[in-house]
């Protein structure tokens, strides 16, 4: 399916239907008339109020008289109404679902029917069918399309928060949804694919979190696995049903990975699929990893209770303070037996929390993450802790 759509001339997007029933009807009688401005020359784009919009030959109408003549000027388009647009298709029906996430960024070319009007979309422009919207794409207007000057890791996780907080009918699709845009990454990248995760980077990508902001957030993290993601492991945010939060080294501007001092080891991996890898099944997926590894020491105080998720604070006995943001809830025994994984070190000490698999010594599953600030990283510092060699399901 995914190449159906990298290889189409055009594609048309319903994008204001909510089924198939509604088609791609267009009511131009819905569209808002926008004031604008007429110059005869250039005006100054540095305005916070205004763009400078289509230049060309218009049919400018005397007050006066009532005659039109034709006159060559410069539109100057309120900059809100740009954003409007931009805001109403990130919103429109068809972007809620995720399966279109895929067809829209593996698509050359689309043409978006909305309520009101047409929209062109491609990665050289943008163009409204009204004139507002006329030039090249502009960064995360269109939902993670590629545009120059992006990070690919960015990019990435542009995509996989956007991905993440979409609707399935069958919930089983979340990752063979997912298929197209990982090859088409893995292509760009010339990386190996973890389940959404990437092996160049994995031990920044093991640091997403739960979104706190997502509309499923709070359902999510009091429900147990959800039977048709059992087989995906705990690791890879694509367990899970909730939106997802990029790890924070993947901000926009900030992302260089030779200021994280790398610590966590991948050894090995085995991902099975039943047949092609995000067409069938999975039947199993863990990563073999070695680093340094400790109990979570026992908390002296605790600035928010223990069923507080996003996030609660501990503090140890010589002064460390840890945040954590989990993935779950987690019962007092648990918290007992909670351990910490180095990822990284930049201005922090980055940790996955994991707990132990039941009868397993060596086999772990994650169950959040936790920082350590500047100033904690010397009264409890993860290097002086045993390297150990665990798997992650």
């Amino acid at each position: 399916m995914a190449s159906i759509y990298a290889n189409a001339e055009l594609n048309l997007a319903a994008t204001a239907s909510y089924n198939s029933d509604q088609g791609c009807i267009v009511d131009s009688s819905l569209a808002r008339q926008h004031r604008i401005s007429i110059y005869d020359h250039q005006i100054d784009t540095c305005d916070d109020d205004v763009d400078a919009g289509v230049s060309g030959n218009f049919l400018s109408e005397s007050p006066e008289s009532g005659n039109g003549r034709l006159k060559t000027a410069t539109l100057a388009m309120p900059r809100h109404l740009k954003k409007n647009i931009h805001a109403a298709l990130k919103i429109s029906p068809l972007s809620k679902r995720g399966w279109v996430l895929q067809e829209s960024l593996l698509s050359r070319r689309i043409v978006h029917f909305t309520a009101s009007q047409l929209l062109w979309e491609c990665s050289e422009c943008f163009e409204s069918e009204d004139g507002v919207l006329s030039g090249r794409p502009e960064t995360g207007f269109t939902d993670g399309r590629i545009c120059e000057g992006r990070d690919d890791q960015i990019r990435w996780w542009d995509t996989v928060e956007d991905y993440s907080n979409r609707e399935f009918t069958f919930i089983k699709d979340r990752l063979a949804a997912m298929g197209g845009m990982i090859q088409e990454h893995k292509q760009r990248s010339m990386d190996t694919p973890l389940l959404g995760l990437w092996l160049r980077y994995f031990f920044l990508d093991l640091a997403w979190s739960y979104d706190a902001t997502s509309e499923r957030y709070g359902s999510e993290i009091k429900s147990t696995r959800i039977t048709e993601l059992d087989t995906v492991p705990s690791w890879s945010w694509l367990s899970i049903t909730s939106g997802v939060k990029r790890p924070g080294v993947y901000s926009v501007g900030c992302h260089n990975p030779d200021r994280y001092s790398k610590h966590l080891a991948v050894q090995r991996w085995n991902i099975r699929w039943s047949g092609a890898p995000y067409a069938s099944p999975l039947l199993h997926g863990e990563v073999i990893v070695t680093n340094h590894m400790a109990k979570v020491p026992k908390a002296s105080s605790v600035c928010r209770g223990l069923n507080t998720l996003n996030p609660w604070f501990l503090a140890e006995h010589n002064g460390a303070s840890m945040s954590f943001f989990m993935d779950r809830r987690l019962t007092k025994e648990e918290w007992m037996d909670l351990y910490l994984l180095l990822l990284f070190i930049g201005k922090a000490q980055r940790c996955l929390a994991v707990l132990p698999v039941p009868g397993c010594t060596t086999t772990y599953r994650r169950v959040g993450v936790a920082a350590f600030g500047v100033i904690d990283t010397h009264a409890f510092s993860m290097l002086d802790k045993p390297k150990r060699t665990i798997t992650l399901v």
